[in-house]
């Protein structure tokens, strides 16, 4: 499974070029990165300035079962999960961002990996 990060450095980096989209695997291993956007730019445009936008769906990118995991603030592709805005008391969805949120934990500690904390 990939997990995949997006611009949570610091708010000093919002008025300053950033790395935007970083990709790490499960052993939060960068294995793709892009920068040169500023870091007040919404994660969805950063995504799709990237080249890694318009490799989304390459079978040379990912392996059978392997996606990339974002929040809610994406829109779903074939390659690209995220969680659901509202579940409604919905146990299958509560279920599935629950499922998400756990995979996202070595995410985050990628993030404070880079932030040196």
């Amino acid at each position: 499974m990939v997990n995949y990060t997006n611009r949570m450095m610091t708010a000093l980096e919002k008025s300053n070029y950033s790395m935007n989209v970083q990709v790490c695997d499960q052993n939060k291993r960068v294995i793709y990165f892009f920068a040169g956007m500023l870091g007040s730019c919404h994660d969805l445009t950063c995504l799709r300035w990237s080249s890694l936008w318009g490799r989304l769906g390459s079978a040379q990118l990912f392996d059978n079962g392997q996606y990339l995991l974002r929040d809610s603030g994406y829109i779903p592709l074939d390659r690209l999960v995220c969680s659901y805005k509202r579940t409604s008391g919905d146990m299958d969805k509560v279920d599935f961002n629950t499922c998400i949120v756990h995979a996202r934990v070595g995410n985050e500690h990628f993030i404070e990996i880079l932030k040196a904390r």
